[in-house]
């Protein structure tokens, strides 16, 4: 297999590989037991720099 048709088969098939990532991604936030590191990395932005 040639770069170039690796190129075409990826073109053809990157929308399963970007929704397969948004599925692991919102998996991971929405796992059972994460909720307080996720609002705590949330309220970084609001956290006073000491």
């Amino acid at each position: 297999m040639e770069l170039i048709d690796f190129v075409h088969w990826f073109q053809q098939h990157s929308i399963l590989f970007m929704t397969a990532m948004f599925v692991a991604i919102v998996a991971i936030v929405y796992w059972p037991g994460r909720k307080s590191k996720v609002e705590s990395n949330g309220l970084i932005p609001f956290r006073e720099e000491r």
